[in-house]
């Protein structure tokens, strides 16, 4: 971390966001700068928080589900694609079936 920076990592650190390299750094700067120690104390209300909204926040949905979902949908295109062609093939035999019955020569 620049030192130019370590004002701005102030909300980092009330997050606990920050590496272990950059906490310690930010730690010795806060021993030496009074604003930057304000701010934390500000922050660390909502950081808390933050935190517990985190905990409450009901569990990550299987990671597999969007592509079962993607393969359903998938699945489900391809079922409609086979009857449309399917309805299609059986309008154009039903349509095609008096034209050539009338062009046949009849047997005498």
């Amino acid at each position: 971390m620049r030192s130019l920076e370590r004002h701005r990592d102030a909300g980092a650190y009330a997050l606990g966001v920050l590496d272990r390299a950059d906490a310690f750094r930010f730690e010795d700067h806060l021993m030496d700068c009074p604003h930057c120690r304000a701010e934390v104390d500000e922050l660390a209300l909502p950081a808390r928080m933050l935190r517990a909204y985190g905990r409450e926040l009901p569990p990550v949905p299987d990671p597999l589900l969007l592509d079962r979902l993607l393969g359903e949908a998938a699945r489900s295109r391809r079922l409609r694609r086979r009857a449309r062609l399917g309805a299609v093939a059986a309008g154009l035999a039903l349509a095609a079936a008096p034209t050539a019955a009338v062009l046949t020569p009849a047997d005498p």
